[in-house]
């Protein structure tokens, strides 16, 4: 009869947790460093000249809210032109837009190149 009551007696004294563990958001850890976005810094750009300096490319948050549209401006006229809208990068079976974090364009401007999904090794 005792063999029977251990399982038991040892289920009633293992403490229960409630709730999942939270994690203390005013630790400064390694992981939170590299792996959050907490610490990263607001960026202008990036920038690409255009047309000898005709114009400049840059990326701008879209009017939808969702990723950065990629904008030209014309330095002479100081006019604006959305290039390539936010949500014409979803990948196909996404939901949001890629995040761009550089590009380059082709010698005639007709196709760009975009660079995304890097991870720090």
């Amino acid at each position: 009869m005792l063999a029977s009551l251990i399982p038991t007696l040892l289920a009633l004294a293992t403490p229960i947790q409630i709730g999942a563990q939270q994690t203390d958001s005013s630790l400064l850890t390694i992981a939170r460093i590299y792996s959050t976005r907490d610490f990263a810094a607001e960026t202008c750009g990036p920038s690409r000249w255009v047309d000898n300096g005709a114009g400049y490319t840059t990326l701008e948050p879209a009017a939808g809210g969702k990723g950065r549209d990629l904008i030209r401006y014309d330095t002479d006229r100081g006019t604006r032109q959305v290039m390539l809208q936010a949500h014409r990068m979803v990948p196909a079976g996404g939901a949001e837009p890629l995040v761009v974090e550089q590009y380059a364009w082709s010698a005639d401007q007709s196709q760009v190149l975009i660079f995304t999904n890097s991870r720090p090794v």
